[in-house]
């Protein structure tokens, strides 16, 4: 099953601090980017891995690298879920 969001964290600029808001990824502004993404879609993601035997993850949700789009979803809705599916966590450093 791929999940696509619903909705997004938005901004006009990529870059620290930018002036944001959280919209249905179909009120997406022609001059917004989509840099996270909403809280509706991270706990959508959430409930499906409860219920996921395997996961194959491709990067990041979203511009990690600046405030305010760094760790907060990931951190407090989706890694509680990754470290409860299995006994062993295994972290692969590049």
């Amino acid at each position: 099953e791929v999940l696509l969001q619903k909705d997004a964290v938005v901004a006009k600029e990529f870059k620290a601090n930018a002036e944001n808001r959280t919209v249905s990824v179909t009120d997406v502004a022609s001059d917004e980017m989509m840099l996270d993404i909403g809280a509706h879609s991270a706990t959508q993601l959430r409930d499906k891995l409860s219920a996921c035997k395997t996961l194959i993850w491709n990067g990041p949700l979203g511009a990690f690298e600046i405030n305010p789009f760094n760790p907060p979803v990931f951190l407090s809705l989706l890694f509680p879920s990754f470290t409860g599916l299995t006994r062993e966590v295994l972290c692969l450093l590049a």
